[in-house]
């Protein structure tokens, strides 16, 4: 996706998983004039790593039709991008290569512009919608194949509620994260298959699953229990609606 500043496009990664509106590397910001700091801003990884970087309020930014002002920025941090984000660091050279192309990175907080949102990962697009029932009429969409999950607004983390093997757990949906994590049980070691294939993966009556989690212990200041990566989101449409704090997720998968 692209954000427009002062007249430049910026091609910027969507990361719901992030809990700010923007972030752009040094030099991108060193560019804007109309901008005015604003102190520090701390951020923690799944990690649980610590980080602190500058921000600034930006007079105005447009992303698609959507216009905001005064819009929090924050200077992006190298060290959480090349290893705070990774798993497994070293961050292979491909992923460092995609991750340097981008000016920065897209957070949750755009979702607070707009009541609707669909996430379309198959047609790699977001669309902000004002009105859900007319989008519906005008596209023919039906929910009646969609599972319908509580969606709740957790400092700036967007979750929902799944059932799985383990049992009912909360999940972020991350579009910055490649694969699906979950933490694991008290009786999880190191010594245990690291990869749990949750054959119980639904909500209420409709199955999403089976599906592969990835356990790993996040950090406990998290108020979810997983993460729902691009390997989940990428097989289904995702409608949020946050006006009625409902997120219908599509049962079958593309």
């Amino acid at each position: 996706m692209n954000v427009k500043i002062e007249n430049q496009l910026l091609p910027v990664a969507l990361d719901s998983g992030a809990a700010n509106y923007l972030s752009l590397r040094s030099h991108e910001i060193e560019k804007i004039k109309g901008k005015t700091p604003k102190g520090s801003f701390s951020s923690v990884d799944f990690k649980g790593n610590h980080y602190t970087s500058p921000y600034f309020k930006v007079d105005r930014i447009q992303i698609e039709k959507i216009k905001l002002s005064e819009v929090p920025v924050i200077e992006e941090n190298l060290s959480f991008i090349l290893e705070g984000s990774i798993l497994t660091p070293p961050i292979s050279n491909e992923l460092r290569e995609e991750a340097l192309m981008l000016c920065g990175r897209m957070g949750a907080k755009l979702f607070e512009s707009v009541d609707f949102w669909l996430l379309d990962f198959p047609a790699s697009r977001i669309v902000a919608i004002r009105d859900l029932d007319e989008y519906k009429k005008v596209f023919q969409i039906s929910f009646s194949n969609y599972a319908v999950s509580p969606l709740e607004y957790c400092n700036s983390h967007i979750v929902v509620t799944i059932n799985t093997d383990l049992g009912l757990k909360k999940f972020s949906i991350d579009t910055g994260s490649k694969i699906s994590l979950l933490n694991p049980p008290s009786e999880y070691t190191k010594t245990t298959n690291p990869i749990l294939i949750s054959n119980e993966f639904s909500i209420g009556n409709k199955k999403l699953g089976p599906f592969n989690l990835r356990m790993y212990h996040l950090d406990p200041t998290f108020p979810f229990d997983g993460i729902l990566g691009r390997d989940f989101l990428m097989k289904r449409h995702i409608f949020l609606d946050f006006k009625n704090k409902k997120a219908y997720v599509e049962a079958s998968s593309i």
